[in-house]
């Protein structure tokens, strides 16, 4: 039996940046600070603000030069099947669909398969309340529009 005077008690202590200049994360920035934290990266909130909606705005930029990419029903059978199980315009958990038709992703697989469906079709979606743990419940249903 160890007793509380055998183990040592070790105390960490966080690096410190007391008196360190760092520069400012944001680059068209650049100045120099003196952070407050160990974590602190950006010379002041507007810095970061600004650095995160340019991201931001990068980010969208690219994924709209790309486009969603997606598969094509005629070829996949994957979604050949949930377009099969959804055809019975009735609808369907997320949690059914994905047992059924052995899905993980069924949003992105839903996604992909109102790319390919005909003009006059969509797939709604309705919140449908939540289990008994919390997580939410959505229905799809393949409609006429």
């Amino acid at each position: 039996m160890k007793h509380s005077h055998d183990i040592k008690q070790a105390k960490k202590s966080p690096p410190s940046r007391v008196n360190t200049l760092s520069e400012c994360f944001y680059k068209p920035c650049g100045k120099a600070f003196t952070p407050k934290r160990v974590d602190m990266v950006f010379c002041s909130p507007e810095c970061k603000k600004t650095h995160y909606q340019k991201a931001y705005q990068k980010g969208v930029k690219l994924m709209q030069a790309k486009g969603m990419r997606f598969s094509k029903l005629e070829t996949s059978a994957r979604l050949q099947r949930l377009y099969k199980y959804l055809s019975d315009r009735q609808p369907h958990s997320t949690r059914d669909i994905g047992a059924a038709v052995n899905l993980e992703a069924v949003g992105s697989s839903i996604g992909e398969l109102r790319r390919n469906i005909r003009p006059n079709q969509d797939i709604s979606c309705r919140f449908n309340g939540r289990t008994a743990e919390g997580a939410s419940i959505y229905l799809y249903q393949l409609v006429e529009g």
